[in-house]
């Protein structure tokens, strides 16, 4: 029995995003997070923080 992930994930979580680093630019601030179940994304705060864009998300990691 292999000891990693191969194949899809039928579980379902509320994901516990954690920055890993930010940084400004001319759009707002674009964050880099990360979750405990390999889950990635970047996201977009626009200027004044009244919105908020998910710009990429990926599954857990694989390996």
């Amino acid at each position: 029995m292999p000891l990693h992930q191969t194949g899809p994930m039928h579980t379902r979580h509320e994901h516990h995003w954690t920055t890993e680093s930010d940084h400004t630019t001319s759009e707002g601030v674009v964050a880099y997070q990360r979750c405990a179940c390999g889950g990635r994304r970047v996201i977009l705060t626009r200027a004044f923080g009244l919105l908020q864009d998910d710009l990429a998300s990926v599954g857990p990691a694989r390996g």
